[in-house]
């Protein structure tokens, strides 16, 4: 999916009302202990597990973020890295940012900004480039 401010582009090219500007980090989880030695990723896809909930530009330092929600859809503990990338108007990329969870609970929802450090123009697409998710290990 592609978002830009104020609308997101479905992968069918339709548009959808996305939330709110105003991105803010959400808490860190807390790592969380599971029974089995060696924990399994299995239930839902990693890219289904993350989804951006805002995508704004600072009208102080002129950075993009995106809002991320990343939901564990997996059956055990997991690390989740996600990189997002800004695009101007014209599709090209202007800034990228990392996120990273660690030990995000099965079921559980972690809400965390991806933060540009270079100078972007007011309107930006977010657009998520890359999801890795992996068992935590304690």
């Amino acid at each position: 999916m592609l978002y830009t401010v104020g609308k997101a582009v479905t992968a069918s090219g339709g548009p959808r009302t996305s939330p709110t500007a105003g991105a803010r980090p959400g808490d860190e989880p807390t790592a969380t202990s599971t029974s089995d030695p060696t924990p399994t990723v299995a239930g839902t896809d990693a890219e289904e597990d993350v989804r951006i909930a805002g995508c704004a530009v600072d009208s102080v330092t002129s950075w993009p973020a995106a809002r991320m929600e990343i939901v564990n859809g997996s059956g055990a503990a997991a690390d989740y890295y996600v990189t997002v990338e800004f695009l101007d108007e014209d599709g090209t990329r202007v800034a990228d940012g990392i996120v990273g969870v660690v030990g995000l609970a099965p079921g559980r929802t972690a809400k965390k900004k991806a933060q540009g450090l270079d100078t972007a123009p007011d309107h930006v697409t977010c657009r998520i480039t890359e999801v890795h998710r992996t068992p935590s290990v304690g």
